[in-house]
């Protein structure tokens, strides 16, 4: 699997999970038992989503919550935590890519954080996943595209977690988590077996001053 090369916008931004179900009238909304998250309320939306895929989606949220909870420890519950994830075309998110932040062509994830203000006790947010980039990606490395779907998944929830892969040192530690959340879906580890193959550009964060939701 390549590494995720998609961006991170933080700050107010568009509701675009929102925007493609009300055009396609799509919605899958998810509240899993959170007893064991330290999360007391969990609210997942999924969009677009083949259904072949939505079961291992909802296992990748809520593994990557639990790997990260119990990395950090957490001592206070997470008070509220809404994610949408949406799966687009090519052109659809080539079209968000350069509306938000102003880059050119597709990419395989963005991820929004949509918090008011920062806030580690809140995780409120989208990710939007190319599926055409993941089919792409996942026929030129030899794997289910499935996986590749996954491995974008946790990556944007890393990021709506506070992590960060901008230097090296941040994205070994991405990294390193996105192989034990895999591990645990029964897909193995990606960067460990694939440390010396060629890598893809690593993610960026778009950090920018708020904008506006479009009307």
């Amino acid at each position: 699997m390549s590494a995720p090369r998609g961006r991170v916008l933080r700050g107010r931004a568009p509701r675009a999970a929102r925007q493609l179900r009300a055009a396609t009238g799509r919605r899958r909304p998810f509240v899993p038992r959170t007893s064991n998250l330290n999360v007391p309320t969990l609210a997942l939306t999924l969009v677009q989503c083949p259904k072949e895929l939505r079961v291992g989606v909802r296992r990748a949220v809520r593994e990557a919550l639990c790997t990260v909870f119990e990395l950090r420890r957490e001592p206070r519950p997470i008070k509220r935590c809404e994610v949408s994830i949406a799966l687009v075309t090519d052109p659809e998110i080539a079209e968000l890519n350069e509306r938000w932040l102003g880059h050119r062509g597709p990419t395989d994830v963005l991820t929004f954080d949509l918090r008011d203000e920062p806030d580690p006790r809140q995780i409120i947010g989208e990710i939007i996943i190319s599926l055409d980039t993941a089919r792409r990606e996942a026929a030129r490395r030899g794997h289910a595209w499935r996986h590749e779907v996954l491995l974008y998944i946790v990556h944007g929830l890393l990021h709506l977690l506070g992590y960060d892969d901008a230097r090296a040192k941040h994205r070994a530690e991405m990294h390193a988590i996105e192989d034990k959340v895999l591990s645990a879906l029964g897909i193995g580890p990606v960067y460990a077996r694939d440390r010396g193959a060629p890598r893809t550009q690593a993610t960026r964060f778009a950090r920018r001053s708020p904008v506006p939701s479009p009307r």
